[in-house]
């Protein structure tokens, strides 16, 4: 059996199973994640998208298997659907750095919570919403591993269920930015390199509800003195306001959500 290996990936150690390949093609089956399916003509081609007799024979062709983190838990999912909806997976099996045969590949670096989300979102054709505050995390890792995948219909899909959630969360959207604001904004010499937009999207978020109420204020200043990288993207951001001359920052960052799709 041959096997991709991305060069991102770390070490290996026993694999446990679990299989996914069924999620979608089961009418009525069941998922803790309600989907929400993007009607924006503007989006890329997701899953709604494809002719049922072709998703059929998308969802009736060989299988791969996805290896995923450290203990390598192996997800099944269908070869096809991977790579005509990922440019990634398109490469990696497709392409002329491995076997086109290869029915493996190794995503050692990527964790399972998150695979478990992007294979929901696979078969049902839509955005995952999460359903509670400490599911957040997994969504924005989501949006991280898109950018990575270069999959621009992935990274605005999670963007868009983020905003929705976000605009309903009041003061639970700045608990949402605590979680992950180490995350996001980490150290220059992390692993991790969270995209510009994704960046931009917490700074403007932190913005937005710290200026809903006293308490999302006196909240907002605390999550700043915690990151001092934050703290300067939000100064950045403040600048910019203040050289506009626009006095509503609520307002301002309230009209043009659409910079942050690709």
């Amino acid at each position: 059996m041959s096997t991709v290996k991305p060069e991102y990936s770390g070490s290996s150690s026993s694999s446990n199973s679990y299989n996914l390949a069924s999620v979608g093609s089961t009418p009525g089956s069941q998922s803790i994640w309600p989907v929400v399916i993007s009607d924006d003509p503007k989006s890329p081609e997701t899953v709604s998208d494809i002719p049922s007799a072709e998703f059929t024979k998308l969802i009736t062709s060989k299988t791969v298997t996805l290896l995923v983190g450290p203990k390598r838990k192996a997800y099944t999912a269908h070869k096809d659907l991977l790579c005509r909806l990922i440019p990634y997976f398109s490469k990696a099996f497709n392409g002329t750095f491995t076997e086109s045969s290869a029915a493996e590949i190794h995503l050692l670096d990527e964790d399972p919570s998150t695979i478990e989300l992007f294979i929901t979102w696979l078969y049902r054709g839509g955005t995952v919403l999460v359903p509670k505050l400490d599911n957040i995390p997994i969504l924005f890792n989501l949006y991280i591993m898109a950018d990575k995948w270069c999959s621009v219909v992935l990274q605005n899909s999670v963007m868009t269920a983020m905003m929705s959630w976000f605009d309903k969360s009041g003061m639970e959207g700045l608990q949402a930015i605590r979680m992950v604001v180490d995350f996001v904004y980490s150290s220059e010499d992390s692993a991790v390199d969270a995209p510009v937009i994704l960046k931009s999207f917490l700074v403007q978020q932190g913005i937005e509800l710290g200026a809903s109420s006293a308490m999302g204020s006196a909240e907002f200043r605390n999550i700043c003195s915690t990151n001092g990288n934050f703290a300067v993207a939000v100064a950045h951001q403040y600048c910019e306001l203040l050289m506009e001359q626009d006095q509503s920052v609520k307002r301002r960052f309230a009209v043009d959500r659409t910079k942050f799709l690709l």
